[in-house]
């Protein structure tokens, strides 16, 4: 009895997705994303783009064409289509599972029969999840099939976008269901998740912001007080007065402005740590997706092209290497670009260093809470 009504309830939750034919546009939407990268070929010259070559230091001398494929699809591919249009098309599609079975009288059907009301939540809820990961296992196989064919090198960890991307949907969809539960209304509950979505996004925004910004102002202070100890040397190797006075009144200088560098790294350092533990009672959907690349893609290639056309770009434009401390008309260290590989390895160790634990535990978290509270509405509310 209980695999017929479990079945039962599948057929009804597949008839009302099916009816509104956005789960079968995005399936086909997927395929055709897929279909793009076919086009899309790497060589010992440079990227190769609808048959347009693009040279450069992206070539297969440094980065192996599986490499290159598995960092489109994980980098680009999943989380612009899969994370925003996918799952926005998934939360359209789903949105109205409970709001519609509540309003439209169905459920004074189901509760005739021999059926516990949480079961039939967690079922509905369930459900709604198989049909996103049924898109994502597609868009999955699609991507598998072109690496394999066009990168030479067959990789089933692509397949961990399966339950990543599907964990990801289900932060949303539980506050979904919360609202979906509470109001009875699709349109309510969709746009409640919006919001939610928008301030989640925002967030995350925030935390790239002043993640950047306090990593900046830390090695700002390292830099100046490598400054210090460079004039320190030449001071010390100085064979004329001139020069040694030159030299300690730069360090004086250096000196003067270093302590305003430390306060600054250490307000930053505050607001981060602040907006930090904000987010930790809050689902990360960015970060979730953003471990199938930490897990499947290895970088070290890449980071090795993007170094190359950075020495490149920095000694054709400012004749100086991008690792060389940059310094304003004062001779103060300036502040840090992004484009600088140190800068760009301390904000790569600063998202690596996130644990699962925080990101996924979490996250999860957040949705046993709020699907408890959906639960215990539904299972209390008379219909």
């Amino acid at each position: 009895m209980l695999l017929t009504q479990t079945t039962a309830l599948a057929l009804d939750a597949y008839r009302d997705i099916n009816s509104k034919k956005l789960f079968w546009i995005t399936l086909v939407l997927s395929c055709l994303v897929v279909l793009v990268f076919v086009f899309v070929g790497i060589n010992e010259r440079g990227v190769v783009i609808f048959g347009n070559e693009l040279p450069g230091f992206w070539n297969t001398t440094i980065i192996p064409a599986s490499t290159f494929y598995m960092f489109l699809f994980v980098s680009l591919a999943i989380p612009f289509w899969l994370t925003w249009i996918a799952t926005t098309l998934a939360l359209i599609s789903v949105c109205g599972i409970f709001p519609d079975f509540l309003a439209g009288g169905s459920v004074d059907l189901y509760l005739s029969r021999p059926i516990g009301r949480l079961r039939l939540f967690i079922t509905k809820y369930v459900l709604g999840l198989i049909f996103v990961a049924a898109q994502v296992l597609v868009f999955a196989i699609g991507a598998f099939v072109v690496i394999g064919l066009r990168g030479g090198q067959w990789e089933p960890k692509i397949f961990l976008a399966v339950p990543l991307v599907t964990l990801t949907f289900s932060y949303l969809f539980c506050v979904c269901v919360l609202a979906g539960v509470v109001t009875r209304s699709a349109l309510a509950s969709l746009l409640v998740t919006v919001v939610f979505w928008a301030c989640l996004f925002a967030l995350n925004s925030v935390d790239s912001i002043l993640g950047f910004v306090h990593k900046a102002t830390e090695l700002r202070v390292e830099n100046q007080q490598a400054l210090i100890d460079q004039q320190g040397r030449i001071a010390a190797a100085a064979s004329t007065t001139q020069a040694t006075t030159r030299a300690a009144s730069q360090i004086d200088s250096l000196e003067a402005r270093l302590p305003e560098f430390e306060r600054q790294a250490d307000r930053w350092r505050f607001w981060y740590r602040t907006q930090y533990a904000l987010r930790t009672i809050l689902p990360k959907t960015n970060e979730t997706t953003a471990l199938l690349s930490r897990w499947v893609v290895d970088r070290r290639p890449i980071r090795q092209a993007e170094q190359k056309a950075e020495e490149s770009r920095f000694l054709r434009i400012f004749g100086a290497s991008p690792t060389a401390i940059r310094t304003d008309q004062d001779g103060n260290a300036r502040w840090p670009d992004d484009d600088q590989p140190v800068m760009r390895e301390r904000l790569d160790e600063m998202r690596q260093g996130r644990s699962t634990t925080w990101i996924v535990g979490t996250s999860v978290a957040f949705q046993a809470v709020v699907l408890s509270l959906a639960g215990f509405i539904f299972c209390r509310r008379d219909f």
